[in-house]
């Protein structure tokens, strides 16, 4: 066949095309009867005809559904599988962290405790350590240990102080950090004990005393509940004489204490404190109102969210100097107290806060704060 005759195949060939252009050769798809069938190539395979063509589902390179399949694969291997390495080595190290900690022997604490001077120090910065690790609760609720430790704290209240820059003073504080770390109740009417204490004449030498075992009482009742409070009979008496102290950042520690508290007495003491000269138990006492369920304490909350350092707070969002840290915290609380007292009471009027509020949400003060700020203004709006 002649180089005209190869061309008139090719165009006659519904396939003749596409098979030159792959074998340079001449291919008929038709057979002697008219029938299909597959046509051969140079090396020895077949490629089907159009009919049997018609048959083929494979997917060709470079299709949608192999980029899919190659994407959904790469998500898997890339992503899904280191994460959940990931996430099975830190349970693996967390339930061996458990598995392999060192075990506590409460007994000989509890003597050292009880032998005071320096093994009883001793004794008290290894129950610290103990207390400040998740892997042993069962040191918390230890009755026996909290027991130790109480008396312990009560046998060092009844030293004097000698003078202003006694170091026994830090010692004390530092017990009654320990104190409110445990998940027992009897540990409360030794920290009533520390509110009160002075230690000397005069008030300044046992202040640091006295607000660490309020802070104290008032971080039990914010972990364990307010109902540990209400179930001592030592507690009451002890936060009203605090709410008198001489020194103001222990009126203001009793005040946010008196709050979590709550009750008539409670609210009738941070009435009081409203006109306070200190600007903190001010604030303290309306923050304490609102925790207790009573809007007495919106006026002053509105000067809080109001004063020229929380401004400053929400125009910088800047915690990092000791004010504007303790700036940050009072405003944290103030809004927890009107989130706490729109719980309380829905419906009531809050207009005098609403500004400051809604201001909030806008300004650029820390994250944790603004999700409390979201809270309360999207409490408002309902």
């Amino acid at each position: 066949m002649n180089r005209d005759d190869r061309a008139v195949a090719a165009e006659t060939s519904p396939r003749g095309d596409i098979l030159h252009s792959v074998t340079g050769e001449q291919a008929n798809t038709v057979g002697h009867h008219g029938e299909p069938r597959l046509v051969s190539v140079e090396d020895g395979k077949s490629l089907p005809d159009e009919t049997t063509r018609r048959f083929r589902v494979d997917h060709p390179r470079g299709s949608a559904g192999a980029r899919s399949e190659t994407l959904l694969w790469l998500v898997f291997s890339r992503v899904v599988l280191p994460l959940t390495v990931l996430v099975g080595a830190g349970l693996l190290i967390h339930k061996a962290r458990v598995w392999l900690k060192p075990r506590v022997d409460t007994a000989a604490i509890v003597q050292d405790l009880r032998a005071g001077g320096d093994t009883r120090w001793r004794a008290v910065a290894q129950i610290a350590t103990i207390l400040s690790d998740d892997r042993y609760p069962e040191v918390r609720a230890n009755p026996e240990l909290a027991a130790a430790v109480s008396q312990a704290f009560r046998d060092e209240l009844r030293i004097p102080l000698r003078d202003q820059s006694d170091l026994s003073v830090v010692s004390r504080k530092y017990l009654c950090f320990v104190l409110h770390q445990f998940d027992q109740q009897s540990v409360v009417p030794a920290l009533c004990q520390g509110a009160v204490w002075w230690g000397t004449a005069t008030p300044h030498p046992g202040a640091p005393v006295r607000r660490a075992a309020v802070e104290g009482l008032y971080e039990m009742a914010d972990r364990l509940g307010p109902e540990i409070l209400r179930n001592t009979p030592e507690v009451m008496p002890a936060l009203c004489t605090a709410a008198s102290d001489p020194i103001d950042p222990v009126r203001a520690a009793a005040a946010l204490t008196l709050g979590m508290y709550g009750g008539p007495e409670a609210c009738a003491t941070l009435e009081s404190l409203l006109d306070d000269p200190a600007l903190n138990v001010r604030y303290s006492a309306a923050i304490g109102l609102g925790m207790a369920g009573s809007p007495k304490g919106l006026p002053v909350l509105s000067e809080l969210f109001h004063c020229a350092e929380v401004e400053r707070l929400a125009a910088t969002g800047n915690t990092e100097s000791i004010p504007a840290s303790r700036t940050c915290q009072l405003l944290f609380l103030g809004l927890c107290s009107v989130e706490s007292l729109m719980d309380r009471h829905p419906g009531i009027p809050v207009d005098v806060v609403r500004p400051a509020v809604y201001h909030f949400c806008q300004s650029r003060i820390p994250p944790h704060v603004k999700e409390v700020a979201v809270r309360v203004q999207h409490k408002m709006s309902r």
